[in-house]
């Protein structure tokens, strides 16, 4: 039996009020999320602080930065939005040492946007995400700071072929690797473990997939994807191998049958376009969302680096772009009518590309993986790159 005591009543009082901090943080947070952090520039971010006035972006980054650094659960929310827009702005600085000159092109909202696309609608599902993760987070971490297994997981499963897998790269290369050290430290700074989990590869059917998918994915996802190459320009087969499965019918049983969180889907691969977007826009209406990587929209970017087969070109960038494409030929290859090569043929202008297109060490050099429809390195780290600046 429970009395009504001052005590109760002081504690029931203290409940609330936390219960509604914790609602106004995600308000706040939801607010630093629209900020767009890509556009590099410095004190265009202003906030209400408690008392009426006005914080710059820098003076919220200043008081994180002051704050102690072994405390992994800032102490006020004021804290928490610096601790995060500052690992942003070092992941903005720290894109721009990696790409170069072409570190601000590539990765600006516009250019992101215009990549990896979402409705609104779909958005504000994601969103809703990440702060019901970080609420968590401050409630667990009332009183119980640094413990052990105290952060939320952040969970990322990428589901798709021998391509998304990584095959001919090592494993760090796979842009699912890429996505974890891009996002972990921001994650890290709002309270939550953000975990990629690498489950592609090219052996599983889309029944097993259908019949498994606990047990292949894992039971706890809030983020799925799907990135799968067609078996032919207009065949998808949702009971054929891995490579044959239908994105809709793979939300639909995924993304709305097995898992009652209803994870965020991301589509990738080189099936993605307008018609996949229009099928796909049945799963938004019955409350998954989802974001789409297009393949036009990449290929636009890559092809925007300088040609490596210009005298002055790709050979004096970074080593991430450097001979990123040659004559159009991305990473020396080019779409083709070959089947035995999932459409996709080393090219005759790939040149340098061709060569380059996997760094691995002599010892792991695989020819069986390391084929032309397989994304290399350059490839893999830009689209984890890119999936972690939009995440």
């Amino acid at each position: 039996m429970m009395y009504d005591t001052p005590s109760s009543r002081k504690k029931a009082l203290r409940s609330s009020i936390h219960l509604f901090l914790m609602s106004m943080l995600a308000f706040i947070i939801g607010f630093l999320m629209s900020y767009d952090a890509a556009t590099m520039q410095d004190n265009t971010w202003d906030i209400d602080d408690v008392d009426g006035s006005i914080t710059t972006l820098d003076t919220v980054i200043n008081s994180a930065a002051a704050a102690s650094e072994d405390d992994d659960a800032p102490a006020t929310t004021l804290e928490l939005l610096g601790r995060i827009a500052l690992r942003q702005r070092q992941l903005n600085n720290e894109i721009i040492r990696e790409y170069g000159v072409f570190g601000k092109d590539i990765f600006n909202k516009i250019n992101v946007e215009k990549i990896i696309q979402l409705s609104p609608l779909s958005q504000t599902k994601l969103l809703r995400k990440i702060m019901i993760k970080i609420v968590l987070s401050r409630i667990k971490n009332q009183g119980n700071e640094g413990a052990e297994g105290s952060a939320p997981v952040f969970h990322w499963v990428t589901v798709g072929d021998s391509s998304a897998a990584g095959h001919g790269n090592a494993y760090s290369q796979s842009y699912t690797s890429i996505l974890q050290t891009t996002v972990s430290s921001i994650f890290q700074s709002a309270g939550i473990e953000f975990v990629a989990s690498n489950r592609a590869g090219s052996t599983f059917s889309g029944m097993e997939v259908a019949f498994c998918t606990k047990e292949i994915f894992g039971a706890d996802v809030d983020v799925l994807s799907w990135d799968f190459m067609p078996l032919d320009t207009n065949h998808f087969d949702p009971l054929s191998n891995s490579q044959g499965m239908d994105p809709l019918l793979f939300g639909e049983r995924v993304g709305m049958t097995y898992y009652p969180q209803l994870p965020f889907l991301y589509f990738l691969g080189k099936a993605t376009g307008v018609e996949m977007q229009q099928q796909l826009g049945a799963l938004e209406n019955r409350g998954v969302g989802f974001a789409m990587m297009t393949e036009a929209s990449l290929r636009e970017v890559v092809l925007s680096v300088p040609n490596g087969n210009d005298n002055d070109g790709g050979g004096n960038l970074p080593p991430v772009a450097s001979n990123f494409h040659c004559n159009g030929a991305i990473e020396g290859v080019e779409a083709c009518d070959d089947l035995t090569q999932m459409y996709q043929c080393y090219s005759n202008e790939g040149g340098e590309c061709k060569k380059v297109k996997y760094d691995v060490a002599k010892e792991c050099v695989d020819p069986r993986y390391q084929t032309p429809w397989n994304d290399g390195f350059k490839m893999h780290r830009l689209k984890g790159r890119l999936l972690g600046f939009h995440m």
